[in-house]
């Protein structure tokens, strides 16, 4: 009857499940994640739009924080100058959420966290903390060698939303790139309509110089690629 129950898997020897209430040796005991943005307390700020995500929230970083951002990335980029070759360990296992460094598809390396453990056998899901860019990466190109030096530093990025919503029920992808590269590399002023728990912060958002100010809320709309939101005040 055991060998019965054994061969059609309603069963298991006792090493069998020995082994497999064991932890893993490649799984580490704690979980680090990156410190979240910080808030603002300002509402009025000056800022770069990093990424726009298919929901249309811009992912700005002040500019306040220019210095900073150089700074992580000068020492990850030091860090990291002479591993192009693949991360040794792939079979590591991630945690959603767990911080760890990854390479970008420009060949450079970025602080990131785990969004997705195991899109497949090969790649995990992870999210660009500096940038909020989402992508799948290969495992081995993910690397929990995290240097104490960036570690207590914050996320250099956060979301906002203008106060529009898509023209359909989602936001369409052709829609979202127009957007985005109308704000690429621009100096944006941001003024803070509604505040979220920390985010998104819903915020009027203007660019060009002071006498000729572009809304942006308003191009969107006028372009007719959105329609008026439901937040206005």
């Amino acid at each position: 009857v055991a060998d019965v129950l054994l061969e059609e898997g309603l069963a298991m020897t006792s090493s069998s499940l020995k082994k497999a209430l064991e932890k893993p040796q490649d799984v580490p005991d704690e979980l680090f994640t990156w410190r979240r943005a910080k808030p603002l307390a300002k509402e009025k700020f000056q800022c770069k739009v990093e990424w726009l995500d298919e929901e249309c929230n811009f992912y700005v970083s002040p500019l306040e924080w220019s210095e900073e951002r150089d700074r992580v990335q000068s020492l990850v980029g030091a860090n990291f100058f002479r591993k192009r070759e693949e991360i040794p360990n792939p079979n590591r296992v991630w945690r959603k959420g767990e911080a760890c460094i990854a390479k970008y598809f420009d060949e450079n390396w970025y602080r990131a966290e785990i969004i997705v453990p195991h899109v497949d056998s090969s790649h995990v899901g992870v999210e660009y903390v500096d940038f909020g860019t989402k992508s799948s990466v290969l495992r081995i190109y993910v690397s929990d060698h995290i240097m104490d030096t960036v570690k207590d530093i914050p996320i250099l990025c956060f979301p906002v939303q203008l106060d529009v919503k898509p023209l359909t029920r989602t936001w369409e992808t052709e829609i979202l790139d127009k957007i985005h590269l109308h704000v690429e590399g621009k100096v944006l002023d941001i003024s803070v309509k509604l505040c979220g728990n920390p985010f998104p912060f819903i915020v009027d958002m203007f660019m060009g110089e002071e006498d000729n100010k572009e809304d942006v809320e308003k191009f969107v709309i006028g372009s007719g690629m959105g329609k008026k939101g439901y937040r206005e005040r």
